[in-house]
C-alpha cells in the first residue's frame, strides 16, 4: 500500500541539484566501464559510490526515456520504492528480534513515517538509499549469525559490499560483522567448528571485496589506494558553506559537537525519539545484567550491535569532526538501527505488562502517535523535508526561519514556476533567481509545453523568485515590485514570487550614489566585470547584466592577512568564502549591473575572484589591499580598503578546483 501511495506522490516533489550531479556520475561511470572515456577519473565526485546510481541510469536507458520529466519521475519512483524495500526488511528484522508482529509493524511505520526521510526518499538518491541498504545489510548480517553457514555470510558480505560502494562509511559494518564472527571462531569448542567459522569470515570478507570492486569503477585501477583516498576525503570534505542552526550561523567545517544531536532531536518525530532512546536504554540494561549472554551470538549481542551502529558513527563524528551541513542527512543511515531499537523499546516495555488489555492500549497509543505524524506529513506535503517537531517554536511569524535552515534543496522553485505558468497561461515567463541552476532543474520536471514557456536568468526579467534558506539571508535579492505568491511553512516564508519593478526615485538614488562613488576608483581590470572595495567591508562588482549562461556563477574567495585567521580546515586551501553566497544579479545601470558583497569581519589582505562558465573554473587575478597604490596617488573619497588596488597573478592556487560554487555544495 505504501509503495502505491508513493507512486502517486512521486510527481509532487521538486528537484534538488544533487539529482543531476548524481545522474552525471552514473553516466561517467558507465562510460568508463565501457572504455568510452576516462572523464570519471577527473570528476570532483569520483569518490562518491555509484552502486545505486548506475541501476537508475540503466533503467532509464532500458525504458528509452529521453525527456527530462520522465527521467526525473523514474528516479523519484525507483528511489522511493527502494526506501519502502528498506522498510520491509526493517519489519522482518524487528520480528526476528522480538517475535512480536505488533512491534515489527511499529518499527516499519517508524522507519517509513519519518517525514524528512520520506521526502528525501524521492529526491535524494544518496543519503536515503544508503539508509535503506544499511537496513538490508543489517538483516543479512542477522541471518548470517543465525544460520552460521558460509553461504549466508557470503550473502551478507555481498550486501555489505554494495553498502560500502554506495558510501565508504559502510566499511564500519563490514569490520563489525567480521570481527564478531572472528571472535566466535576463536571461541569455538572444536577445531572443525573453528575452521568452519573462519571460512565463513573469509566468505564474508571476500564477497564484500568482490561486490565493492565490481560496483565501483573508480577502484578498478588502484583499489587500496583509492579506498584510502575515499576514507580520507569523507572525513574532510572541502565544502565551505554556512548554515543557520539553533539561531546562529555554523560553518560546515567547524560544526559544534551538538550539531548532529540538535538536528536529530528537532527533526525526528517525538514518539520515535522516545521509543528509540527507551529501546537503547533497555538493551544496555539487559547487557549489564547478563554480560555473559552478550559474548555469544544471539539476540542480545545483535541488539548491542544496533546500539553500536548508532553510537559508533556519532563517536567518529565527535572525534574526527568531519564536514557536516544540511542537518544530519549525511547520517540518515543511523535511523535504520534507531527505528529497530524503537520497536524493541515498545516490545520490551509492553512485555512487562501482565494485562492483555493494557498492552493493547499501549500499542493503540503508539498507533495514534504514528497517525498524528502521518497527518502532519499529509498537511505539509510535499515539503516534509522541512519538518520540525514540537521542540521548535513554529507559531511566531518567521520564528522558525530565524532559528534553522529550511528549504536547503530549493524545491520550492517548482512551486513558484508552476504559479507563474498557471497565472499567465498564454505568455512567455521571463524569471530570474539567485540559485539559477536549482530553478532550471525544477523547470526540467515540468511538462515539455510548460518548460518551453520559461526563460531563466536571461536578458529580460519580469519576475524574480526568492528562495529563503533562512531569514538571515533574506537580503540576497535585488529590489522588487509587489509579491504575487509566497509559500510558507510553519509560519515562515520559504519562497516568494515577485514582479520586477523599476526602482523608485529614493532607492534609485541610493544605488546611483554607490555606483558613482566607486566609478571614480580604479578597478581591478577584468574582461567581463570590475571589482571595487570600500571601507565598509563590502565588495562592489560591476558586470554586464545577464551575461553568460544560466550556469555561470561569480565567486569571491577571501584570503586572510594571516593564515592563522583561517580555521584549520581551510588553512590548507588558503581561502574562505564570505558567509553569504551570491550570484550575478544586481541593480541595472544601462548595460551594467551593480552587486554588493559583504566581506568577513576579520582583517583581510586579499580577495581572489573567479568565474565558472561551462563547468570550468579560472582564477583571473587577486586584489591586494596592502599593495602600493598605482601611480602613488590615492583618489579622493576612497576608503583605505580601496587604496592601492592592484592586479596580481593567482599564485599556486590557479586552476585548483574550488570547494564551493557559491552556495550549492556538490554533495
Amino acid at each position: 500500500m505504501l509503495a502505491v501511495v508513493g507512486a502517486f506522490a512521486a510527481g509532487d516533489y521538486g528537484v534538488s541539484l544533487d539529482q543531476e550531479q548524481r545522474r552525471l556520475m552514473a553516466v561517467r561511470a558507465v562510460d568508463y566501464a565501457l572504455g568510452k572515456n576516462d572523464d570519471m577519473l577527473h570528476d570532483f565526485d569520483r569518490l562518491m559510490g555509484v552502486a545505486f546510481e548506475v541501476p537508475l541510469y540503466l533503467a532509464e536507458l532500458a525504458l528509452g526515456l529521453e525527456d527530462s520529466r520522465s527521467v526525473l519521475l523514474l528516479r523519484h519512483l525507483m528511489s522511493h520504492w527502494f526506501f519502502v524495500l528498506g522498510g520491509f526488511f526493517c519489519a522482518l528484522l524487528a520480528y526476528r528480534l522480538t517475535g512480536s508482529r505488533a512491534a515489527s509493524v511499529v518499527a516499519l511505520l517508524l522507519f517509513l513515517l519519518h517525514p524528512r526521510l520520506y521526502a528525501h526518499s524521492f529526491m535524494n538518491t544518496k543519503d536515503v538509499p544508503f539508509a535503506s541498504m544499511f537496513m538490508i545489510s543489517l538483516y543479512a548480517a542477522w541471518r548470517a549469525f543465525d544460520r552460521g553457514t558460509w553461504r549466508s555470510f557470503a550473502l551478507a558480505g555481498a550486501a555489505a559490499g554494495v553498502l560500502t560502494s554506495m558510501r565508504i562509511m559502510g566499511v564500519m559494518l563490514v569490520f563489525a560483522v567480521a570481527a564478531l564472527h572472528a571472535v566466535d571462531a576463536l571461541r569455538a569448542e572444536s577445531a572443525t567448528a573453528r575452521r568452519r567459522r573462519l571460512a565463513a569470515v573469509g566468505a564474508f570478507l571476500g564477497a564484500s571485496a568482490v561486490m565493492l570492486y565490481a560496483t565501483w569503477p573508480y577502484l578498478w585501477a588502484s583499489p587500496f589506494g583509492r579506498i584510502l583516498e575515499a576514507l580520507a576525503t569523507s572525513a574532510d570534505h572541502p565544502a565551505v558553506v554556512s548554515e543557520l542552526t539553533a539561531g546562529r550561523q555554523v560553518f560546515a567545517y567547524e560544526a559544534p559537537l551538538s550539531y548532529v544531536p540538535t538536528w536529530f532531536s528537532v527533526t525526528t518525530p517525538t514518539p520515535a525519539l522516545a521509543l528509540g532512546i527507551l529501546g537503547a536504554a533497555l538493551v544496555l540494561r539487559r547487557w549489564a545484567r547478563r554480560p555473559a549472554e552478550a559474548a555469544r551470538a544471539g539476540p542480545l549481542r545483535f541488539q548491542l550491535l544496533l546500539v553500536a551502529c548508532v553510537v559508533a558513527p556519532l563517536a567518529v563524528v565527535f572525534v574526527l569532526r568531519p564536514t557536516l551541513f544540511n542537518g544530519w542527512r549525511h547520517l540518515y543511515f543511523l535511523y535504520a538501527p534507531f527505528s529497530l531499537l524503537a520497536g524493541l523499546g515498545l516490545c520490551f516495555a509492553t512485555s512487562r505488562l501482565r494485562s492483555t488489555k493494557t498492552r493493547a492500549a499501549v500499542y493503540c497509543g503508539a498507533g495514534v502517535a504514528l497517525a498524528v505524524t502521518a497527518a502532519e506529513m499529509i498537511r505539509i506535503h510535499p515539503y516534509q523535508h522541512v519538518y520540525f517537531n514540537a521542540f521548535v517554536d513554529k507559531r511566531a511569524p518567521e520564528r522558525l526561519a530565524e532559528q534553522y535552515e529550511m528549504d536547503y534543496w530549493k524545491t520550492t522553485y517548482r512551486d513558484g514556476l508552476e504559479f507563474l505558468l498557471s497565472r499567465y497561461p498564454n505568455q512567455q515567463i521571463h524569471v530570474q533567481g539567485l540559485f539559477g541552476q536549482s530553478m532550471a532543474k525544477n523547470r526540467d520536471i515540468l511538462a515539455p509545453s510548460q518548460r518551453e514557456r520559461v526563460t531563466i536568468n536571461g536578458e529580460r526579467a519580469d519576475f524574480f523568485i526568492s528562495v529563503y534558506l533562512d531569514r538571515g539571508r533574506s537580503d540576497w535579492r535585488p529590489v522588487f515590485g509587489p509579491v504575487l505568491h509566497s509559500r510558507k511553512l510553519y509560519n515562515s516564508t520559504m519562497m516568494e514570487v515577485a514582479q520586477v519593478a523599476l526602482l523608485d526615485s529614493a532607492q534609485a538614488q541610493t544605488y546611483r550614489d554607490a555606483y558613482e562613488a566607486i566609478a571614480s576608483g580604479t578597478p581591478v581590470a577584468r574582461p567581463d566585470y570590475d571589482v571595487y572595495l570600500d571601507d565598509g567591508g563590502l565588495a562592489y562588482l560591476k558586470e554586464p547584466c545577464g551575461a553568460g549562461d544560466a550556469r555561470e556563477r561569480l565567486v569571491v574567495h577571501v584570503v586572510p592577512a594571516e593564515a592563522s585567521d583561517l580555521p584549520p580546515h581551510r588553512q590548507l586551501h588558503g581561502y574562505l568564502n564570505p558567509p553569504a553566497p551570491f550570484g550575478r544579479f544586481g541593480v541595472r545601470f544601462g548595460d551594467r549591473c551593480l552587486m554588493r558583497v559583504p566581506l568577513p569581519d576579520f582583517d583581510v589582505a586579499r580577495v581572489r575572484t573567479g568565474m565558472r562558465a561551462g563547468g570550468t573554473w579560472a582564477w583571473e587575478s587577486m586584489i591586494d589591499f596592502q599593495a602600493p597604490a598605482a601611480g602613488g596617488a590615492e583618489e579622493e573619497g576612497r576608503g583605505p580598503r580601496d587604496a592601492g588596488l592592484s592586479q596580481e597573478a593567482p599564485e599556486d592556487d590557479a586552476g585548483r578546483e574550488p570547494a564551493s560554487d557559491g552556495g550549492e555544495p556538490d554533495c
